[in-house]
């Protein structure tokens, strides 16, 4: 695995749906290794912008530059349904899209490495459809270790999670970034459940991101739009 860090440069992003302004002109940079919390009301934009910087919807405007590398493929995606509860898939299977679905020894390696570094390697034979909210977690950050993503862009992970399970995922995060050099942006509208040490905050209001003069610490400011 190359273990060159991996960041993310925003410049003046602007996204419509359906013709309708969702985010307007944002600017920002995630630095390589980094840890960040996007938050914000229900409707504010966050889902948007997690999708936009995954390259899963369009933008109408605006930069989204990979800072240490060109591969795309770094950039690993964790949406709020991961998987169809109703598919038939084992945790393993869904690992394993991470890898492109080779076989071989290798890409088995990478797979059950993945999923002992996210602790849920004793789900390997389980339905996913069966996991709790806190496993299918795992196994979702499983997927992107094995497709060696460098930045994760994860939304609302923690919204099915009680206390207990919102701390343990925030510190496995944590610790992932810490070994792996991973740089990471985690949706949520629970702010107060993710005030750690060693994460900064984006919060975004109505399409646009908004500063906190009093929070200095905890906020990463946005950058100056260019012109």
């Amino acid at each position: 695995m190359n273990d060159r860090l991996v960041g993310l440069k925003v410049q003046n992003l602007v996204v419509d749906l359906d013709r309708r302004p969702v985010l307007r002109n944002l600017s920002f940079e995630l630095l390589a290794g980094s840890r960040t919390i996007l938050t914000g009301p229900n409707g504010a934009g966050k889902t948007t912008l997690i999708k936009a910087l995954a390259n899963l919807i369009p933008v109408a405007n605006g930069a989204i530059q990979l800072t240490g590398t060109e591969n795309r493929r770094h950039l690993g995606y964790g949406g709020q349904q991961p998987v169809s509860s109703d598919f038939p898939i084992t945790a393993r299977e869904v690992v394993a899209i991470g890898v492109g679905g080779r076989g071989g020894p290798q890409q088995t390696r990478r797979i059950l490495s993945a999923m002992e570094s996210t602790g849920c390697g004793y789900l390997l034979n389980r339905p996913f459809a069966q996991l709790s909210g806190g496993e299918r977690q795992r196994v979702t950050l499983a997927r992107c270790l094995a497709q060696e993503a460098k930045i994760l862009l994860l939304d609302e992970p923690a919204a099915s999670l009680d206390p207990k399970g919102k701390a343990n995922l925030v510190e496995l995060l944590s610790t992932l970034s810490q070994e792996r050099g991973l740089t990471i942006l985690m949706a949520s509208h629970e702010a107060g459940h993710f005030a750690y040490p060693g994460w900064k905050r984006l919060h975004l209001e109505a399409g646009r991101l908004v500063g906190n003069s009093n929070d200095s610490d905890q906020i990463l400011r946005p950058s100056a739009e260019i012109k």
